[in-house]
């Protein structure tokens, strides 16, 4: 996910300036400069010879996912940058899919041609979650962080994830927690077989060169929980 960093405001969030650039129908640029830069800066990693086993997940919003030329500007930008295409993932939320289902379905299909994952992001928050597994050719759910954050203290939301992970199973998918702030719900995300998750207690967000930094060591800030799985570690 994007951020600012504004000269004096400091580091802004995407919603403190994604909605300005979709006024002005700068999002689509917007959208092809993340791609770009994310793309260069996993490659130099790469070059370094770090990230080789890391995957380079990127956020597609609404425009760009029903935009001609998207797939081929996808698989273009990957092949300058001599990546993988396996080593990277768009993530599109429930809500960009169902707003142009049959556009979204047949993209959708072309960039798994290309050979990227797909992952749903925000996943339970949208009115056809589960018609959207038996459709769309996806490798992932992410679990939205409304479910994840109280876990612990939200018998709720414990049983919306035991669903979630059921339904990932049954249709062969991984699944990544988000808004994992504390280490309660880290656990009972592994009790749940969820070894894959993000969120504040393991890093706010970073600038491009500490995460370069983090990769080097092979370690996460020391808040973490000890895990057995090293997408937990």
């Amino acid at each position: 996910m994007v951020r600012w960093q504004h000269p004096t405001r400091g580091l802004l969030a995407p919603g403190c300036f994604i909605p300005v650039a979709e006024s002005i129908n700068l999002a689509g640029e917007l959208d092809r400069w993340v791609l770009r830069r994310a793309c260069n800066e996993f490659s130099e990693w790469q070059s370094a010879g770090l990230g080789h086993d890391a995957l380079l997940r990127i956020n597609v919003s609404a425009g760009q996912l029903v935009t001609g030329g998207f797939v081929d500007f996808v698989a273009d930008t990957i092949g300058q940058h001599g990546l993988d295409a396996s080593s990277v993932c768009l993530e599109i939320t429930e809500n960009v899919v169902v707003q142009d289902l049959h556009t979204a379905r047949a993209t959708l299909a072309r960039l798994k041609e290309v050979g990227v994952h797909i992952a749903i992001d925000d996943f339970g928050t949208g009115y056809s979650a589960i018609s959207l597994l038996q459709t769309l050719p996806i490798d992932t759910l992410k679990i939205d962080k409304t479910f994840v954050r109280q876990l612990g203290t939200n018998t709720s939301d414990l049983v919306i994830v035991r669903g979630i992970m059921t339904l990932a199973e049954g249709f062969q998918l991984d699944v990544v927690a988000e808004g994992v702030e504390t280490e309660a719900a880290a656990r009972i995300l592994l009790d749940q077989r969820c070894y894959r998750a993000q969120g504040f207690l393991f890093s706010r967000p970073v600038p491009g060169e500490a995460m370069r930094h983090m990769l080097s060591a092979r370690r996460l800030p020391p808040t973490c929980i000890p895990a057995t799985d090293p997408a937990l570690s």
